[in-house]
This record gives C-alpha cells, sequence and structure tokens, in this order.
C-alpha cells in the first residue's frame, strides 16, 4: 500500500515538473506575442493566449503532433539487451542435515541485528522520495488554506448578509436581461469592501452595503454589467482552474507570476466586454476610478472574481478604456 502510494506520487510530481517548465516556456512567449502585436491584439485575444499555458499546467498528457518543439530533443537510447547466462549443471537439492534446526515450539530464539539488516533498514530510508513528498506537502497547504478561505468568505457573507433595496433589485434584473443571463443571484454584505462574484455551481454577485447610496445609478448599472460579464464569459470557472493550477505549481514563481498576469488580461478583456453595451467609454473608466478612490482592494481568494489589482495595473485598465474605439 505504502509502495504504491509513493509510487504515485512519483509519477505525479514528475508530471508536474514537466508541465510546470513546458507552461513556463509557453508563458514566455505568450508575453513576447503580447508585447509584439500589443497594439494590434484586442483584451480578449490576449486573454485567450493564457488558455494554451492552463491546459499545459492541467493537461496530463499531450497530443501527439507530427511538428513539435519536443521533437528537436534527442531521444533516449535503449540499453542493449542482457544475456542471460544459464548454468550448465544444476546444484543438486540440500540434504536434511543441511537444514537448520526447527525450534521447539513456543520456543523463540532472539533474532540478532546483523549487518545486512542495518543496511537494508537505511536503504529504505533513502529510497523515500523526498522531493516528491515535499511537492505533495506543499499542494496540499496550498490548496487547503485557498478552500477554508473560501469557505471561510462564504460563512461571512451568509452571516452578514442584508437584504437587497428593490431599486437595487430591479438595476440588477435589468443587467441580467440585457446580458442574457439567467444562473446568477444577487447578494448584499457587510463582509465584502468591493464587488465581486463567487460560486460553483451558481454564480453569486456580491456587493458591498451602501452602494447604491455612494454611487450614481448608471455607476451601478456598470458594475452590475462588469461583475455579470464575468459570469457570461464564464470566467468564474477559469479562476477556479487557475487556482488548482497555481496548487500544483506552487513552487514556480513564474508560473504564479504568469496567472497574475492572466487575472490582469482577464479584467481588461471583460471590461471590453462590457464597453460594447455602454455608449459613454470615459464615464465607465470614471466610475471605475471613483469607485476605488473610496474603497481598498482586498486580497484574491479561491472561487473569486473581483476588482484586486493594484494601482498600477488599474491605471493600465483606464488607458485602454480611454483608447478603445
Amino acid at each position: 500500500m505504502m509502495t504504491t502510494a509513493l509510487s504515485l506520487l512519483q509519477s505525479t510530481s514528475a508530471w508536474v515538473w514537466a508541465a510546470s517548465w513546458q507552461a513556463t516556456v509557453i508563458a514566455a512567449l505568450v508575453m513576447v506575442t503580447q508585447w509584439t502585436f500589443r497594439r494590434q491584439l484586442a483584451a480578449r485575444w490576449r486573454n485567450a493566449l493564457w488558455l494554451l499555458v492552463f491546459a499545459r499546467l492541467l493537461m496530463p498528457v499531450l497530443p501527439q503532433a507530427r511538428f513539435s518543439a519536443y521533437n528537436w530533443l534527442p531521444e533516449k537510447v535503449s540499453a542493449a539487451p542482457v544475456a542471460l547466462k544459464v548454468p550448465e549443471e544444476i546444484p543438486p537439492p540440500p540434504t536434511a542435515a543441511e537444514f537448520p534446526k526447527i525450534a521447539k515450539p513456543g520456543h523463540q530464539q532472539p533474532l540478532a541485528a546483523t549487518p545486512n539488516m542495518n543496511a537494508d533498514r537505511s536503504q529504505r530510508w533513502r529510497s523515500i522520495p523526498l522531493l516528491p513528498l515535499a511537492w505533495g506537502t506543499g499542494f496540499l497547504v496550498v490548496l487547503g488554506s485557498g478552500a477554508a478561505g473560501y469557505f471561510r468568505l462564504r460563512r461571512r457573507v451568509i452571516h452578514f448578509q442584508q437584504s437587497v433595496q428593490a431599486t437595487l433589485r430591479e438595476q440588477f434584473e435589468a443587467a441580467k436581461a440585457e446580458l442574457r443571463v439567467s444562473r446568477a443571484d444577487l447578494v448584499v454584505s457587510e463582509a465584502v469592501t468591493t464587488p465581486m462574484v463567487t460560486g460553483l455551481w451558481r454564480a453569486r454577485i456580491v456587493l458591498p452595503v451602501g452602494l447604491e447610496s455612494t454611487l450614481p445609478p448608471e455607476d451601478v448599472r456598470m458594475v452590475l454589467l462588469h461583475e455579470l460579464a464575468h459570469v457570461k464569459r464564464g470566467d468564474l470557472w477559469m479562476a477556479w482552474l487557475a487556482w488548482i493550477a497555481g496548487a500544483l505549481h506552487w513552487f514556480n514563481p513564474a508560473i504564479r507570476f504568469a496567472i497574475a498576469k492572466a487575472r490582469k488580461d482577464r479584467e481588461m478583456a471583460c471590461d471590453e466586454w462590457v464597453l460594447r453595451f455602454i455608449s459613454d467609454f470615459h464615464a465607465y473608466g470614471s466610475a471605475l476610478v471613483r469607485f476605488l478612490e473610496s474603497r481598498q482592494a482586498p486580497t484574491p481568494q479561491l472561487g473569486t472574481i473581483g476588482i484586486f489589482e493594484s494601482k498600477s495595473a488599474l491605471v493600465q485598465r483606464v488607458k485602454r478604456i480611454a483608447a478603445y474605439r
């Protein structure tokens, strides 16, 4: 049982290591492509390029292809078959006198530790895969802490939930009808300081308390359209997959950087998607700035999409909104 578990851990960690460095190469190519065609690529295509990275991070087996960069690597030379020597004469079986004496029932002779037994014990300790064990421990820690944070936020949202005002409910239903989104609920809670989308099977738009009183109705509509656009685009599922990929490849800082970069491009793609339903682009950017000036962005958590960027990333978003045509 233990041997099977260790063998499975070794094979899984070997796959993760291979997928990690290959995905790092793909992520570098994605960023080079984005920089080269930064004026031609729309935000949705910049975001779509990261699907190649996530596919490699999570795909156990790559499909066979005739043209591949990995085909340039030298193939492993298989070892030549070893010829087994069969003895010409088979030794006769041992006689009864050569067998050790059998101890009497109820009498046990103490077994003394021999050098061979000590060597086997030390060899068994050396055969334990320390690196796969370290990877498996880190994976469970990252995944467990993320799941604990998700359920803790969910309990807080439900505990501090308040009733939704009638005007806000009407705006939410109008935005759902405008984007043709059906599987989404609206929640107002004191547990959050910024709008976010959360959930697994059914999305929930969570808004902070007093949002409709601090922002004009048109700004509230833009906020609702932006959060519902995440649901329409399927960004919530991609956020779950990105978090699983980050847990699997927790040891690779390049993958963590790529996931953070993909999160920024996802927000820009969502902004671009919302701008198709808004006539005043500058008002959308101004609403984003006004909202963020009075609130602090929280830390990203498992299964949530919200305004988690730094100020420099938000400046880039506003610039792309102003340059949208």
